[in-house]
């Protein structure tokens, strides 16, 4: 099983939360039960935790739909809900993750909710992050056109601010040649997982 990313995270560890909008591929293709894609905004504290939430889509409770989620990084806790009414290709959902003295808050589309308690370390000033993935197994075809996130910012000393370029922010990564970056900035990033 390979795990495939493209990401764009702050330089600095400055942020207790993360918004913007995720824009879902026109096109994607998980065909495998064990496969899935997700697009998410995250917060990495300083010694190696995280917590992240967004979207996904892959096969769970018999069937393939897309859901929202929230989980701690560590896998000690996860939540994951079918996004109610279901997500259409190009869709836009507005997604927001904060940290509120040691427990993350995450809303989806305005108005779908869940939390967890974070680690000690996500207690302070944490390090955003924007991710585009995918699972696939050994010979998959998991792809998916254009994710796009928009409008985002992040939140520090008690305010959100816009994450812009002139946002200190490291070169977006990939580990994959099969994802093609939209910019090389990473702000927004927007990334294409061809085949």
């Amino acid at each position: 099983m390979a795990d495939l990313v493209a990401r764009s995270t702050t330089r600095n560890f400055s942020y207790t939360g993360v918004k913007g909008s995720i824009q879902l591929p026109s096109t994607y293709s998980v065909p495998r039960t064990d496969e899935f894609i997700n697009f998410y905004v995250g917060l990495n504290g300083s010694a190696g935790s995280a917590v992240e939430s967004g979207l996904s889509y892959g096969y769970r409770d018999g069937k393939f739909a897309w859901r929202y989620f929230l989980n701690n990084g560590n896998s000690t806790q996860f939540q994951s809900v079918e996004y109610p009414g279901g997500l259409t290709g190009g869709q836009i959902v507005p997604v927001q993750l904060e940290i509120i003295n040691g427990v993350a808050y995450f809303t989806a589309g305005g108005q779908y909710k869940l939390q967890v308690a974070v680690s000690n370390d996500l207690r302070n000033p944490a390090q955003a992050k924007q991710v585009i993935a995918a699972k696939e197994e050994a010979g998959g075809t998991v792809t998916h056109a254009k994710v796009i996130f928009s409008n985002l910012q992040v939140k520090s000393a008690g305010s959100f601010v816009a994450w812009t370029t002139s946002t200190p922010t490291n070169p977006p990564y990939t580990n994959t040649s099969r994802y093609v970056l939209g910019n090389t900035t990473g702000v927004p990033l927007t990334a294409t997982l061809n085949p």
